[in-house]
């Protein structure tokens, strides 16, 4: 008998609900690789793929009901069900464990902490004991704001993305910190503006993009004044909380189907390169490994077999394709954000200055942009009726001076 289609199910469950079915799909997605942990994987050649996975929902503040998807829904309702009823039933060993406070490398450090590395199975043999854990916080800042950048933090959440089997990390008081069999996954949400004024360039360059999806959404799926949770709503609920259960038990690597294998070779030496920097060219560099992550999820959560089919590739391949398709809207935003931020730093200046020549204010804002960036503000703030220019009398040598005057009230339209 055909097994149901976790995210139909999940669709159907979530649809009568206001945040986008995109950040619903990806919550799920970031839900199932979690309990999938470190028990199962693809076999790179040179080292093994996990279906963990790191998702940013992106939308402005308050707009598409981010953080509910996941906060209030997904893992409260969905995933810790799971969890504490396999952990009544003595099943728990090897599940995630959620973590949902602020943190320190030191104290995401001792929550990572495995007394052993491996158990006995009941062949005798010994098998590594997963360690994999689900972060998770309504606002991006618990991970990746600048004191977390700043305290080693958000670097360890990019160091361990990867699954390592051992992993060091040396602290200034206590020595080294052992962590084993490591399978990380995130889910957070956050604005533009946020991003834009967060988010180092060292922190992209360091592979933010690459390691992350993005899923931005500019609206909600539907406006529901009265959500309702009925009889057919609990019964998709308990269908996805028993799908939970079963996926738990699955242990190993993963096969190809022939055409699958074929399918996902094609696809990938023909890729065609992105062609601009607006956050495609660090995503590209890791798609595919998204993509078999996600084939991973779609074929356990789905067949509950380790074993990936075409379909699933072909989905993956779209699904994907859709968040990279998507990142130029986020950094669209993003980039709108960062103007408009350094648009309101110069309109403060000339507000407390209140007359300034054009040398002095130069000085004032040259750590946060260069001359063409400054002309483009005043520019605006000119046009907006803002500010004004007065020339003085022309030096029989060098420029004209220029003195901005702050008039306090924009021109009516």
């Amino acid at each position: 008998m055909p097994q149901e289609d976790f995210f139909d199910l999940y669709r159907n469950y979530t649809k009568g609900q206001e945040s986008p079915e995109q950040f619903h799909y990806w919550t799920a997605v970031a839900i199932v690789g979690s309990i999938l942990g470190r028990s199962v994987w693809i076999d790179r050649g040179y080292y093994q793929l996990f279906p963990n996975h790191y998702v940013i929902l992106v939308s402005k503040s308050a707009l598409a009901r981010k953080s509910t998807s996941f906060a209030k829904i997904g893992i409260p309702r969905i995933m810790d069900t799971a969890l504490k009823l396999m952990d009544s039933a003595g099943l728990a060993g090897g599940m995630p464990k959620i973590i949902a406070h602020k943190m320190t490398p030191e104290s995401l450090c001792q929550e990572l902490v495995l007394r052993e590395k491996h158990a006995p199975t009941q062949t005798n043999m010994e098998r590594p004991i997963p360690n994999p854990c689900l972060l998770y916080a309504s606002e991006l800042g618990v991970f990746m704001s600048k004191s977390a950048q700043m305290s080693g933090l958000t670097d360890i959440l990019m160091d361990i993305y990867d699954c390592q089997a051992e992993w060091r990390n040396r602290t200034k008081t206590s020595g080294v910190d052992f962590l084993y069999n490591l399978a990380p996954s995130l889910i957070s949400a956050t604005t533009p503006d946020w991003i834009s004024g967060n988010v180092t360039g060292s922190l992209f360059n360091q592979g933010l993009v690459g390691r992350t999806i993005f899923v931005y959404s500019d609206k909600a799926q539907m406006r529901i004044a009265h959500p309702i949770m009925d009889d057919s709503k609990r019964e998709l609920e308990k269908r996805l909380i028993e799908k939970l259960q079963r996926i738990s038990y699955l242990y190993g690597a993963f096969s190809w189907t022939p055409s699958a294998y074929r399918y996902f070779e094609e696809w990938y030496n023909d890729r065609p390169e992105p062609t601009d920097d607006s956050g495609e060219s660090g995503f590209w560099g890791r798609e595919h490994e998204h993509v078999l992550k996600l084939a991973m999820v779609m074929a356990a959560v789905n067949r509950e077999r380790l074993r990936v089919y075409k379909s699933d590739i072909i989905r993956a391949i779209e699904r994907v394709g859709t968040v990279r398709a998507s990142l130029v809207s986020t950094f669209k935003e993003v980039a709108y954000a960062h103007e408009d931020a350094e648009l309101k730093y110069v309109e403060g200046v000339l507000k407390e200055e209140g007359t300034i020549l054009r040398s002095p204010l130069l000085r004032k804002v040259y750590r946060r942009m260069n001359q063409a960036k400054l002309d483009e503000c005043l520019t605006s703030l000119k046009n907006a009726g803002i500010i004004k220019l007065s020339e003085g009398k022309k030096p029989k040598r060098g420029p004209t001076p220029i003195t901005y005057i702050w008039i306090n009230k924009p021109s009516s339209p």
